[in-house]
Protein backbone atom coordinates (compact mmCIF):
# COMPACT_ATOMS: atom_id res chain seq x y z
CA UNK A 1 0.00 0.00 0.00
CA UNK A 2 2.93 2.37 0.61
CA UNK A 3 5.02 1.34 -2.30
CA UNK A 4 1.26 2.58 -4.11
CA UNK A 5 1.40 5.85 -2.63
CA UNK A 6 5.02 6.60 -3.33
CA UNK A 7 4.06 5.89 -6.88
CA UNK A 8 1.28 7.93 -7.49
CA UNK A 9 2.84 11.01 -5.35
CA UNK A 10 6.40 10.19 -7.78
CA UNK A 11 3.55 11.10 -10.40
CA UNK A 12 2.20 14.21 -9.27
CA UNK A 13 5.30 15.37 -8.83
CA UNK A 14 6.96 14.43 -12.44
CA UNK A 15 3.12 16.02 -13.83
CA UNK A 16 3.79 19.12 -11.73
CA UNK A 17 7.31 19.91 -13.09
CA UNK A 18 6.27 19.29 -16.52
CA UNK A 19 3.40 22.03 -16.28
CA UNK A 20 5.43 23.99 -14.77
CA UNK A 21 8.40 23.84 -17.82
CA UNK A 22 5.68 24.60 -20.37
CA UNK A 23 4.47 27.77 -18.62
CA UNK A 24 7.27 29.26 -19.06
CA UNK A 25 8.12 28.09 -22.51
CA UNK A 26 4.78 29.81 -22.98
CA UNK A 27 5.92 33.13 -20.98
CA UNK A 28 9.22 33.28 -23.12
CA UNK A 29 6.88 32.86 -26.17
CA UNK A 30 5.08 35.78 -25.27
CA UNK A 31 7.96 37.84 -24.22
CA UNK A 32 9.70 37.78 -27.58
CA UNK A 33 6.48 38.21 -29.69
CA UNK A 34 5.86 41.27 -27.83
CA UNK A 35 9.47 42.94 -28.39
CA UNK A 36 8.91 42.08 -32.02
CA UNK A 37 5.41 43.94 -32.39
CA UNK A 38 7.13 47.07 -30.05
CA UNK A 39 10.38 46.99 -32.79
CA UNK A 40 7.99 46.73 -35.83
CA UNK A 41 5.94 49.53 -33.88
CA UNK A 42 9.00 51.59 -33.16
CA UNK A 43 10.12 51.52 -36.92
CA UNK A 44 6.97 52.25 -38.43
CA UNK A 45 6.92 55.10 -36.28
CA UNK A 46 10.19 56.35 -36.97
CA UNK A 47 9.41 55.78 -41.20
CA UNK A 48 6.36 57.53 -41.13
CA UNK A 49 8.28 60.29 -39.32
CA UNK A 50 10.97 60.44 -41.89
CA UNK A 51 8.54 60.16 -44.43
CA UNK A 52 6.43 63.40 -43.27
CA UNK A 53 9.58 65.20 -42.89
CA UNK A 54 10.11 64.61 -46.59
CA UNK A 55 9.44 67.40 -49.39
CA UNK A 56 6.07 66.85 -51.53
CA UNK A 57 6.61 64.93 -55.24
CA UNK A 58 6.94 67.02 -57.90
CA UNK A 59 3.77 66.72 -59.91
CA UNK A 60 4.11 64.08 -63.37
CA UNK A 61 4.53 66.00 -66.45
CA UNK A 62 2.88 65.20 -69.29
CA UNK A 63 4.68 63.33 -72.20
CA UNK A 64 5.85 65.79 -74.74
CA UNK A 65 5.96 64.21 -78.49
CA UNK A 66 7.05 66.93 -81.22
CA UNK A 67 5.30 67.60 -83.99
CA UNK A 68 7.49 66.45 -86.82
CA UNK A 69 8.07 69.22 -90.12
CA UNK A 70 4.98 68.50 -92.68
CA UNK A 71 5.46 66.16 -95.54
CA UNK A 72 6.93 67.05 -98.22
CA UNK A 73 4.25 66.39 -101.53
CA UNK A 74 4.11 65.31 -104.99
CA UNK A 75 1.22 64.89 -107.51
CA UNK A 76 -0.18 61.61 -108.46
CA UNK A 77 -2.83 60.69 -111.27
CA UNK A 78 -5.06 58.09 -109.90
CA UNK A 79 -7.59 56.04 -111.92
CA UNK A 80 -9.85 53.66 -111.42
CA UNK A 81 -12.11 51.03 -113.62
CA UNK A 82 -15.13 51.82 -112.96
CA UNK A 83 -14.24 55.48 -111.72
CA UNK A 84 -16.45 57.05 -108.75
CA UNK A 85 -14.49 55.08 -106.49
CA UNK A 86 -13.71 56.71 -102.92
CA UNK A 87 -9.97 57.10 -102.21
CA UNK A 88 -8.18 56.77 -99.11
CA UNK A 89 -4.63 58.09 -99.08
CA UNK A 90 -2.19 56.97 -96.44
CA UNK A 91 -4.85 55.94 -93.75
CA UNK A 92 -6.55 59.32 -94.62
CA UNK A 93 -9.92 60.05 -96.87
CA UNK A 94 -9.31 62.55 -99.62
CA UNK A 95 -12.90 63.13 -100.28
CA UNK A 96 -11.98 62.54 -103.76
CA UNK A 97 -13.52 60.07 -106.30
CA UNK A 98 -11.70 58.40 -108.89
CA UNK A 99 -10.04 60.12 -111.43
CA UNK A 100 -8.41 62.37 -109.38
CA UNK A 101 -5.10 63.86 -108.86
CA UNK A 102 -3.89 63.38 -105.26
CA UNK A 103 -0.96 64.71 -103.20
CA UNK A 104 1.10 61.68 -102.37
CA UNK A 105 3.96 61.96 -100.08
CA UNK A 106 7.00 62.24 -102.02
CA UNK A 107 9.94 60.22 -102.22
CA UNK A 108 8.41 57.10 -99.90
CA UNK A 109 5.91 54.31 -100.66
CA UNK A 110 2.10 55.24 -100.45
CA UNK A 111 -0.87 53.36 -99.71
CA UNK A 112 -3.97 54.11 -102.29
CA UNK A 113 -7.46 52.19 -100.65
CA UNK A 114 -10.43 52.38 -103.27
CA UNK A 115 -14.19 52.18 -102.19
CA UNK A 116 -17.06 52.07 -103.98
CA UNK A 117 -20.49 50.70 -103.45
CA UNK A 118 -21.23 47.18 -105.41
CA UNK A 119 -17.35 46.79 -106.02
CA UNK A 120 -14.47 44.83 -103.38
CA UNK A 121 -12.25 47.01 -101.19
CA UNK A 122 -8.73 47.35 -103.14
CA UNK A 123 -5.51 48.54 -102.00
CA UNK A 124 -2.63 49.32 -104.18
CA UNK A 125 0.64 49.95 -102.81
CA UNK A 126 2.04 53.22 -104.76
CA UNK A 127 6.21 53.37 -105.18
CA UNK A 128 7.90 56.35 -104.79
CA UNK A 129 8.82 56.93 -107.83
CA UNK A 130 5.41 56.10 -109.54
CA UNK A 131 3.84 58.83 -111.56
CA UNK A 132 0.62 57.55 -111.97
CA UNK A 133 -1.75 54.50 -110.50
CA UNK A 134 -4.85 52.66 -111.92
CA UNK A 135 -6.76 49.45 -110.95
CA UNK A 136 -9.22 47.97 -111.92
CA UNK A 137 -12.52 47.39 -109.33
CA UNK A 138 -13.98 43.81 -108.55
CA UNK A 139 -17.59 43.44 -108.41
CA UNK A 140 -18.91 42.24 -104.78
CA UNK A 141 -20.57 39.18 -104.97
CA UNK A 142 -23.33 38.98 -102.25
CA UNK A 143 -24.21 35.29 -101.48
CA UNK A 144 -27.48 33.62 -100.57
CA UNK A 145 -28.80 33.28 -97.38
CA UNK A 146 -28.50 29.48 -96.64
CA UNK A 147 -31.83 27.37 -96.67
CA UNK A 148 -31.21 26.60 -92.83
CA UNK A 149 -30.94 30.97 -91.81
CA UNK A 150 -34.10 31.81 -93.73
CA UNK A 151 -37.27 32.68 -92.00
CA UNK A 152 -39.71 31.83 -94.63
CA UNK A 153 -42.68 32.54 -91.83
CA UNK A 154 -41.55 36.00 -90.80
CA UNK A 155 -43.25 39.04 -92.57
CA UNK A 156 -40.01 40.74 -91.68
CA UNK A 157 -38.22 42.06 -94.75
CA UNK A 158 -34.49 42.04 -94.09
CA UNK A 159 -31.72 42.08 -97.15
CA UNK A 160 -29.58 39.03 -96.29
CA UNK A 161 -25.76 39.60 -96.24
CA UNK A 162 -25.10 42.67 -95.34
CA UNK A 163 -23.86 44.89 -92.36
CA UNK A 164 -24.49 47.85 -90.21
CA UNK A 165 -21.95 50.03 -87.80
CA UNK A 166 -23.70 52.01 -85.31
CA UNK A 167 -20.80 55.29 -85.24
CA UNK A 168 -19.96 55.98 -81.58
CA UNK A 169 -17.83 58.64 -80.85
CA UNK A 170 -15.84 59.33 -77.56
CA UNK A 171 -13.53 61.04 -75.34
CA UNK A 172 -11.69 60.50 -72.45
CA UNK A 173 -15.05 62.10 -70.85
CA UNK A 174 -17.05 59.52 -72.09
CA UNK A 175 -19.05 58.83 -75.18
CA UNK A 176 -20.15 62.20 -76.52
CA UNK A 177 -22.85 62.88 -79.19
CA UNK A 178 -22.52 64.97 -82.58
CA UNK A 179 -20.00 64.73 -84.22
CA UNK A 180 -19.38 64.56 -88.08
CA UNK A 181 -19.11 61.58 -89.35
CA UNK A 182 -17.34 60.56 -93.21
CA UNK A 183 -17.67 56.92 -94.21
CA UNK A 184 -15.24 55.81 -97.21
CA UNK A 185 -14.64 59.75 -97.51
CA UNK A 186 -17.54 61.17 -98.25
CA UNK A 187 -19.84 63.24 -95.40
CA UNK A 188 -22.83 61.69 -94.12
CA UNK A 189 -25.98 63.69 -93.20
CA UNK A 190 -26.79 62.12 -89.65
CA UNK A 191 -23.91 62.54 -86.22
CA UNK A 192 -23.19 60.06 -83.76
CA UNK A 193 -24.35 58.25 -82.75
CA UNK A 194 -25.67 57.09 -86.17
CA UNK A 195 -26.32 53.69 -88.12
CA UNK A 196 -24.39 52.94 -91.69
CA UNK A 197 -25.90 49.94 -93.52
CA UNK A 198 -22.40 48.40 -95.64
CA UNK A 199 -21.18 45.39 -97.66
CA UNK A 200 -20.21 42.69 -95.09
CA UNK A 201 -16.68 41.26 -94.98
CA UNK A 202 -15.31 44.52 -96.54
CA UNK A 203 -13.00 47.16 -95.01
CA UNK A 204 -14.79 49.95 -94.36
CA UNK A 205 -13.11 53.52 -93.70
CA UNK A 206 -14.61 56.17 -91.23
CA UNK A 207 -13.74 59.23 -90.18
CA UNK A 208 -15.21 61.13 -86.91
CA UNK A 209 -14.76 64.56 -86.91
CA UNK A 210 -15.60 67.24 -83.87
CA UNK A 211 -14.55 70.88 -83.37
CA UNK A 212 -13.10 70.38 -79.77
CA UNK A 213 -11.45 67.08 -81.06
CA UNK A 214 -8.81 65.95 -83.05
CA UNK A 215 -10.32 63.91 -85.98
CA UNK A 216 -10.70 60.22 -85.43
CA UNK A 217 -9.68 57.59 -87.85
CA UNK A 218 -11.52 53.76 -88.16
CA UNK A 219 -10.59 50.77 -90.41
CA UNK A 220 -13.48 48.21 -89.42
CA UNK A 221 -15.14 45.19 -91.35
CA UNK A 222 -18.71 44.79 -90.76
CA UNK A 223 -20.17 41.14 -90.02
CA UNK A 224 -22.93 39.75 -92.26
CA UNK A 225 -26.84 40.68 -90.09
CA UNK A 226 -29.82 38.03 -90.97
CA UNK A 227 -31.63 39.96 -88.43
CA UNK A 228 -32.63 43.78 -88.04
CA UNK A 229 -31.14 43.92 -84.52
CA UNK A 230 -27.49 42.62 -85.73
CA UNK A 231 -24.83 45.03 -86.15
CA UNK A 232 -21.38 45.82 -84.81
CA UNK A 233 -20.45 49.39 -82.89
CA UNK A 234 -17.44 51.55 -83.96
CA UNK A 235 -16.63 53.42 -80.82
CA UNK A 236 -14.31 55.80 -82.19
CA UNK A 237 -11.66 57.54 -79.34
CA UNK A 238 -11.31 61.41 -80.01
CA UNK A 239 -8.68 63.20 -78.38
CA UNK A 240 -9.02 66.73 -77.21
CA UNK A 241 -7.51 69.47 -79.18
CA UNK A 242 -4.13 70.77 -77.00
CA UNK A 243 -1.08 72.09 -78.03
CA UNK A 244 1.40 68.79 -77.73
CA UNK A 245 -1.07 66.79 -79.70
CA UNK A 246 0.39 63.55 -80.71
CA UNK A 247 -1.22 60.61 -83.00
CA UNK A 248 -2.33 57.70 -81.40
CA UNK A 249 -2.22 54.14 -83.23
CA UNK A 250 -4.69 51.52 -81.52
CA UNK A 251 -4.57 48.47 -83.56
CA UNK A 252 -6.23 44.58 -82.35
CA UNK A 253 -5.12 41.78 -84.83
CA UNK A 254 -6.56 38.53 -85.88
CA UNK A 255 -5.30 36.22 -85.06
CA UNK A 256 -4.38 37.90 -81.47
CA UNK A 257 -0.71 36.52 -81.16
CA UNK A 258 0.36 38.53 -84.45
CA UNK A 259 3.21 40.21 -85.03
CA UNK A 260 3.16 43.92 -85.65
CA UNK A 261 5.71 45.85 -86.53
CA UNK A 262 6.55 49.91 -87.46
CA UNK A 263 8.96 50.86 -89.25
CA UNK A 264 10.55 47.07 -88.88
CA UNK A 265 10.14 47.67 -85.02
CA UNK A 266 8.62 45.10 -83.27
CA UNK A 267 5.89 47.27 -81.02
CA UNK A 268 3.30 45.69 -78.94
CA UNK A 269 0.01 45.31 -81.20
CA UNK A 270 -2.63 45.39 -78.04
CA UNK A 271 -1.47 48.64 -76.91
CA UNK A 272 -1.57 52.39 -77.95
CA UNK A 273 1.50 53.71 -79.49
CA UNK A 274 1.68 57.53 -79.37
CA UNK A 275 4.00 58.67 -82.89
CA UNK A 276 4.63 62.11 -83.64
CA UNK A 277 2.44 64.11 -86.20
CA UNK A 278 3.43 64.05 -89.39
CA UNK A 279 5.01 61.02 -89.19
CA UNK A 280 4.78 58.85 -92.28
CA UNK A 281 5.20 55.27 -91.40
CA UNK A 282 4.42 51.56 -92.60
CA UNK A 283 2.70 49.28 -90.70
CA UNK A 284 3.13 45.59 -91.14
CA UNK A 285 1.65 42.58 -89.62
CA UNK A 286 2.31 39.00 -90.13
CA UNK A 287 1.78 35.56 -88.84
CA UNK A 288 2.82 32.17 -89.69
CA UNK A 289 0.60 30.58 -92.86
CA UNK A 290 -1.11 33.90 -93.64
CA UNK A 291 -1.01 37.01 -95.78
CA UNK A 292 1.27 40.11 -94.32
CA UNK A 293 -0.66 43.21 -94.36
CA UNK A 294 1.47 45.66 -95.28
CA UNK A 295 -0.05 49.43 -95.48
CA UNK A 296 1.56 53.05 -95.39
CA UNK A 297 0.19 55.64 -93.29
CA UNK A 298 0.12 59.17 -92.36
CA UNK A 299 0.01 60.64 -88.54
CA UNK A 300 -2.44 63.41 -89.50
CA UNK A 301 -5.12 62.74 -87.07
CA UNK A 302 -5.35 62.38 -82.96
CA UNK A 303 -5.96 58.31 -83.19
CA UNK A 304 -5.86 55.66 -85.98
CA UNK A 305 -7.90 52.65 -84.86
CA UNK A 306 -7.02 49.26 -87.08
CA UNK A 307 -8.66 46.10 -86.75
CA UNK A 308 -6.13 44.01 -89.06
CA UNK A 309 -7.63 40.23 -90.18
CA UNK A 310 -5.12 38.34 -91.70
CA UNK A 311 -5.89 36.23 -94.51
CA UNK A 312 -4.77 32.70 -95.49
CA UNK A 313 -2.63 32.58 -98.37
CA UNK A 314 -4.46 30.98 -101.36
CA UNK A 315 -2.29 28.48 -103.21
CA UNK A 316 -2.56 27.10 -106.84
CA UNK A 317 -4.65 23.95 -106.88
CA UNK A 318 -2.83 21.03 -107.83
CA UNK A 319 -4.28 16.93 -107.80
CA UNK A 320 -2.56 13.56 -106.01
CA UNK A 321 -3.52 9.97 -106.45
CA UNK A 322 -2.23 7.35 -104.25
CA UNK A 323 -1.76 3.59 -104.96
CA UNK A 324 -0.02 0.94 -103.57
CA UNK A 325 -0.03 0.84 -99.63
CA UNK A 326 -0.89 -1.77 -97.30
CA UNK A 327 -4.04 -3.48 -97.44
CA UNK A 328 -4.76 -2.02 -93.72
CA UNK A 329 -2.76 1.32 -94.15
CA UNK A 330 -4.34 4.64 -93.56
CA UNK A 331 -3.15 7.37 -95.61
CA UNK A 332 -2.49 11.12 -94.33
CA UNK A 333 -1.81 14.37 -96.23
CA UNK A 334 -0.01 16.36 -93.26
CA UNK A 335 0.89 20.42 -95.16
CA UNK A 336 4.82 21.31 -94.22
CA UNK A 337 3.87 25.05 -94.16
CA UNK A 338 4.64 27.00 -91.85
CA UNK A 339 1.48 27.99 -89.50
CA UNK A 340 -0.88 25.12 -91.00
CA UNK A 341 0.56 21.35 -90.19
CA UNK A 342 -3.15 20.05 -90.26
CA UNK A 343 -3.26 16.10 -91.26
CA UNK A 344 -6.07 14.93 -93.64
CA UNK A 345 -7.25 11.46 -94.66
CA UNK A 346 -7.01 10.92 -98.13
CA UNK A 347 -7.52 6.88 -98.36
CA UNK A 348 -7.11 3.79 -97.13
CA UNK A 349 -4.34 1.14 -99.16
CA UNK A 350 -5.27 3.96 -101.87
CA UNK A 351 -6.09 7.14 -102.44
CA UNK A 352 -8.28 7.95 -105.38
CA UNK A 353 -7.80 11.25 -107.41
CA UNK A 354 -7.82 14.57 -105.08
CA UNK A 355 -7.78 17.86 -105.67
CA UNK A 356 -5.46 20.17 -103.09
CA UNK A 357 -3.20 23.24 -102.95
CA UNK A 358 0.11 22.80 -104.20
CA UNK A 359 3.51 22.97 -102.05
CA UNK A 360 5.18 20.54 -99.87
CA UNK A 361 3.24 17.89 -98.08
CA UNK A 362 4.33 14.44 -95.82
CA UNK A 363 2.46 11.95 -97.11
CA UNK A 364 1.55 9.26 -93.88
CA UNK A 365 0.89 5.46 -94.23
CA UNK A 366 0.15 3.85 -90.92
CA UNK A 367 -0.43 0.48 -91.07
CA UNK A 368 -1.19 -2.71 -89.06
CA UNK A 369 -2.98 -4.00 -85.94
CA UNK A 370 -3.99 -0.60 -83.69
CA UNK A 371 -1.96 -1.94 -80.97
CA UNK A 372 1.06 -2.57 -82.75
CA UNK A 373 0.49 0.17 -85.54
CA UNK A 374 3.62 1.27 -87.58
CA UNK A 375 3.99 4.79 -89.35
CA UNK A 376 6.13 5.48 -92.38
CA UNK A 377 6.11 9.57 -93.52
CA UNK A 378 7.38 10.56 -97.20
CA UNK A 379 8.19 13.66 -98.19
CA UNK A 380 6.64 14.93 -101.42
CA UNK A 381 5.71 17.70 -103.86
CA UNK A 382 2.37 18.68 -105.07
CA UNK A 383 3.27 20.52 -108.33
CA UNK A 384 0.61 23.63 -109.57
CA UNK A 385 -1.84 22.96 -111.97
CA UNK A 386 -0.53 19.55 -112.21
CA UNK A 387 -1.53 16.14 -111.23
CA UNK A 388 0.95 14.13 -108.99
CA UNK A 389 0.40 9.98 -109.30
CA UNK A 390 2.54 8.42 -106.33
CA UNK A 391 3.44 4.61 -106.73
CA UNK A 392 4.35 2.87 -103.20
CA UNK A 393 5.88 -0.42 -102.88
CA UNK A 394 8.34 -2.69 -100.89
CA UNK A 395 11.77 -3.22 -101.74
CA UNK A 396 14.23 -4.48 -99.52
CA UNK A 397 11.59 -5.08 -96.99
CA UNK A 398 10.68 -1.62 -96.10
CA UNK A 399 8.05 0.45 -97.89
CA UNK A 400 9.38 2.96 -100.21
CA UNK A 401 8.14 5.50 -103.12
CA UNK A 402 8.55 3.67 -106.08
CA UNK A 403 7.52 6.60 -108.67
CA UNK A 404 6.28 9.95 -108.98
CA UNK A 405 4.91 11.13 -111.99
CA UNK A 406 3.50 14.08 -113.03
CA UNK A 407 0.80 14.88 -115.90
CA UNK A 408 -1.74 17.22 -116.67
CA UNK A 409 -5.19 17.16 -114.65
CA UNK A 410 -7.00 14.44 -115.86
CA UNK A 411 -10.42 16.69 -115.54
CA UNK A 412 -8.72 19.28 -117.68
Amino acid sequence: MVDEIDAYNERRLAERKRNIVLAAIGVCVVILIGTLLVGKFLSDTQALGEMANQPPPEAPEDVVIEALPPLERRALEVQSDPPGAAIILNGIATRLDTPATVQVVANKRNTLVFMKEGYETTVATIDSDAQDASVKLTPFVVPDLPKEERNEDSEEEVEPYHGRIRVISRNPGGVFDGAEVLWNGRPQAEQTPMILKVQPQQEQHITVQHVDHLDGVMFVQAIPFKRNPDMRDALVEMQTRRDNAFSALAIRTFPRDARVYLDDEEITGSLITPIAMNRHFILRVEAPGLETYERAFEASVGTIDLSVMLKRTVYPDGSLTVEGAPEDATLYLISRREGDESATEIGRSSAPLRTVESGPYTLRVAAGPHNRRTRQDFDIDVPANRQLDIKLGVRDDELQVLNQTERPHRNR
